[in-house]
């Protein structure tokens, strides 16, 4: 993986925070040379476009010697054009009969599911070899090169993190938020506010010496770093805990910075729901209404939304306790000054959960915690196609690998 481009600022961070470009050769699933899976062709390339913001794709490869090279872009309506161009033949576009590319990389947004640590599915301090016989030729020295140690780099994965992280803001701030505004990328205002309330996109966290705020409690819904990873207790559990994604939470906080809705009223948009940082109904209930309200870009956003959480509230679905208080503060424009106490009791709650996975029916019900919010994402991304080929599986009636082989 090379990522790279040019901004304003001409030193390499600023041009690795833009992430103008990534480039990527893929492993073979089978017809390599034995411990060579690294295939040097094709080299697919995704790139932000100068004029839209957005990110497409390219696909280098031969056909009968001559180079291809494919374009996609997805269009504001959702269709996915693809502009290909082989040797001397005239350029040929047509609409592809599925999203491609697109289907995993939703919004054309970069994919990284574990965007940290322990980065399950790649090399890195954790795990600084791959399974499987020795690695030779190009795909030994990539990989020698990606590995922690690996001459003067870090390891791929931690590396890719910092990158991703910048990357996913910028794209949100310059390129994918406007063009949702402003009705040129597919979904439009509807996706910027399905972002918010429900999710377009995820990432995935797994257990380590500490184990996902996520199982207990939505982070969001306490901003600020309150609520801690808590020490892993009991037996292991499941890797690859579907979360919400760096780019919806970017998308949200694009609104905030362009003055559609507060900071006050997306935390207790949150907190409607503060066991559940992605699929919650209670959230994601809130869309159809909203948009029937506010069908466009408007400052009106804001109190249409306040407004609403205020009846619920009143009509008990904060609670009756801390959380009602200190969402009536919060929609009321005092702030967070009522919710200190909340902050105790969403860190008692973490605390509690951690301490109930000593019991095997603590632990069970964190199994299936994790595996039903597993099946919701595979009905997130329904193909066959996903950014996790496990539940591409899944998808394709498959059985289910061990934990162990994920």
């Amino acid at each position: 993986m090379l990522v790279t481009g040019c901004s304003g600022d001409r030193t390499a961070e600023g041009a690795l925070a833009r992430g103008a470009l990534f480039v990527a050769v893929v492993s073979r699933a089978s017809g390599g040379p034995p411990g060579d899976p690294l295939a040097l062709e094709p080299v697919e390339v995704m790139a932000r476009d100068r004029s839209t913001g957005l990110y497409n794709f390219y696909v280098l490869r031969r056909e009968q010697g001559a180079p291809v090279v494919e374009r996609l872009v997805e269009e504001a309506d959702g269709a996915v054009t693809v502009w290909t161009k082989a040797g001397s033949a005239p350029l040929r576009r047509e609409v592809a009969p599925e999203p491609r590319c697109f289907s995993c990389h939703r919004a054309g947004a970069p994919v990284l599911n574990e965007l940290t640590d322990p980065w399950t599915g790649w090399l890195s301090v954790r795990k600084p070899s791959l399974a499987g016989p020795p690695l030779v030729g190009e795909s030994a020295a990539i990989v020698a090169g990606a590995a922690e140690g690996g001459g003067a780099r870090p390891s791929l994965a931690s590396a890719l993190e910092v990158t991703l992280r910048a990357s996913l803001g910028a794209f949100a701030r310059e390129g994918l938020g406007p063009a949702l505004l402003q009705g040129r990328a597919a979904g439009g205002w509807e996706r910027s506010l399905r972002a918010m309330l429900c999710e377009t996109t995820l990432q995935y966290l797994s257990p380590t010496e500490t184990l996902p705020v996520e199982l207990f409690a939505d982070p969001a819904a306490m901003p600020g770093g309150v609520l801690q990873r808590p020490s892993t207790t009991g037996a292991p559990l499941p890797p690859l805990l579907p979360v919400r994604s760096l780019l919806d939470a970017s998308l949200e906080a694009y609104l905030v910075a362009q003055g559609y809705i507060t900071a006050d009223t997306v935390r207790a948009v949150r907190m409607l729901d503060d066991e559940r940082d992605v699929f919650s109904q209670a959230r994601c209930g809130l869309l159809a209404p909203v948009l029937a309200e506010v069908p466009s870009p408007s400052a009106s956003l804001g109190g249409v939304v306040t407004r609403r959480l205020d009846a619920l509230r009143r009509e008990g679905l904060y609670g009756a306790g801390a959380r009602a208080d200190c969402a009536a503060g919060l929609l009321a424009g005092e702030g967070a000054a009522r919710c200190a106490p909340y902050a105790d009791e969403l860190r008692a709650r973490v605390a509690a959960g951690a301490a109930g996975l000593t019991t095997p029916e603590g632990h069970a019900a964190a199994v299936a915690r994790v595996r039903a919010r597993q099946e919701e994402a595979r009905v997130l991304f329904p193909g066959a196609a996903h950014p996790l080929p496990y539940f591409g599986a899944l998808a394709a009636g498959s059985a289910r690998p061990s934990d162990r082989s994920l």
